[in-house]
Order: structure tokens, then sequence, then C-alpha cells
């Protein structure tokens, strides 16, 4: 209520910090549900594992499958070709969402362990640019860099925003 009541200029930043505040005390019991959850996937009989595997991908590792089902299922509903619009939810920020809810339940999803290795591969891709574009300048080359198919390419984005290196290097 408190939200809703503040100046509209000061409701994003309220919002945020608000969603970020309640998304530490919701977050462990999240997990917990969904650890009960992952109990119960692995309680269900397996003559009957073919018909609940119709609505669900894979009793087992039941964290990685909510998330690829859920973000499946949201891109789908909005049109989006999956993988693509995937890495950039998880490359945005973790409290996006219309709701204190879907902000906290975003979050969520997002520290999850398929979103974090997704972003830890994106960091070494970024590191290992820099240090394949700092060799090259040690040999007084630039240094190219050639990156096919990779969507959105962060790793690229990153390198070009946030290294020294960036005008050490070109593309093909």
């Amino acid at each position: 209520m408190g939200i809703r009541s503040a100046p509209a200029g000061n409701r994003p930043g309220l919002e945020q910090e608000t969603a970020s505040e309640l998304g530490r005390l919701a977050l462990p019991a999240l997990t917990n549900l969904f650890e009960k959850f992952e109990s119960t996937l692995e309680r269900i009989d397996p003559d009957l594992q073919p018909m609940h595997q119709t609505f669900w991908p894979a009793p087992a590792s039941s964290h990685a499958a909510l998330l690829a089902l859920s973000l499946s299922l949201l891109l789908q509903a909005a049109g989006y070709a999956g993988d693509y619009e995937m890495v950039n939810m998880m490359m945005r920020d973790p409290l996006e969402g219309g709701s204190l809810y879907a902000k906290i339940v975003n979050l969520w999803f997002l520290m999850q362990p398929p979103a974090e290795a997704h972003r830890n591969r994106i960091r070494r891709l970024v590191e290992q640019i820099e240090d394949r574009t700092a060799r090259a300048a040690a040999s007084g080359r630039p240094a190219r860099i050639l990156n096919v198919g990779c969507g959105t390419a962060h790793e690229v984005q990153q390198f070009l925003q946030e290294s020294h290196l960036a005008d050490r290097a070109n593309s093909p």
C-alpha cells in the first residue's frame, strides 16, 4: 500500500527495493517448496511416470526443468523464439516484472543453477575474448573476433562496453 501511495516518481525505486527485501525472505521458502516438489516427483510410481511426463518434462532435476518449462511457456505465449529471449531475460534485471509477485518469482528463477551457469558462461567468454585480444595486441596486431549464430552475443556486447581492449579488436 505504501508503494501505491508514494509519489509516482518514487514508485519504481521503492518497488525494486521492496521486491529485493521480500525476495531475501521469500527465496528460501520458494526453494524449500521446490525441494519438496522434487521429493514428491521422485516418489511417483515408475509405471505412472509416462503419464506424468506428459505434463512435466522430467522427474529428475526439476529446478532446471521448471526453469526451462516456465520460461519456455512464458516466451511461447509472448511469441518469442525461446533461446534468444531466454538469454536476454537471464541477463536483464533479476527484479523485472509487472508486480512485486512477478519480480520475486523472476528473481527466484534467475537465481537457479541453470541461469547462473549461463551467466557464468558469458562472463567466461568475455574473459577469453579479452585474453585473446590482449595477446594479439602484445603482438602488435588487432584481434579478429567472429561470433556466428550466437543470438544477442552478450559476451561481445559486454566486451565492447567494459573492456579497455575493445578498440584493439575487430570482426572479419
